[in-house]
């Protein structure tokens, strides 16, 4: 994990974020490999990466039987960094559909703040579904958008990092990206690509 204590860029993590969803190396904060339903959105993950966006986590859309046999909901999400450039592109790209929602803030000072969080996973609560088939939830699991202070993304980059990255981290732009709707073939990664190719 060498190369992820001497990275001072965006672009240095975008690249080793990059490999590791590629299956190139590891990530010091996961263990081991991206998750299985990493896999079929790992290269418009990769992509993003390369460009700009350095994602820290991400979920494609589902739903279907849970572990518990519940019907379990996830909306397509992703939420990384980046500079102002990087976000006026993503706005951009995010703006040619309207399913998607952003959120862009900086550093918390002191405390995670989850003012700002998307729920992007749930438990269906059995009743009637509204339009388009959307769930009515019974318990939100996972949400994104959490705004991070600058030792919590320190400690997702291995918890050693360079002076140079701190201050990189510090001013860089926490932006999560989900889609409105639950469980529907998301235009989220189309979107990623569009970022990817500018």
């Amino acid at each position: 994990m060498e190369d992820w204590q001497t990275a001072t860029t965006l672009h240095d993590l975008g690249e080793l974020t990059a490999r590791w969803l590629e299956g190139a190396g590891g990530h010091p904060g996961y263990d081991g490999r991206p998750d299985e339903e990493t896999l079929p959105i790992a290269g418009h993950l990769a992509a993003a990466n390369r460009s700009g966006y350095v994602t820290y986590s991400s979920q494609p859309e589902f739903h279907g039987p849970g572990y518990d046999g519940a019907t379990w909901w996830q909306r397509a999400a992703v939420e990384g960094l980046t500079d102002q450039a990087g976000l006026d592109r993503l706005r951009r790209a995010a703006a040619r559909h309207p399913r998607l929602h952003i959120v862009a803030q900086t550093a918390a000072r002191v405390r995670t703040s989850y003012k700002e969080a998307v729920p992007v996973s749930a438990r269906e609560d059995g009743g009637p579904r509204g339009m388009l088939g959307q769930p009515r939830l019974e318990e939100t699991t996972c949400a994104f958008g959490a705004r991070l202070p600058v030792r919590e993304l320190v400690l997702m980059f291995g918890g050693q990092v360079s002076p140079a990255l701190r201050r990189v981290l510090r001013g860089a732009v926490q932006v999560t990206i989900a889609d409105r709707y639950w469980g529907l073939e998301s235009p989220l990664w189309g979107a990623l690509d569009e970022f990817a190719a500018r």
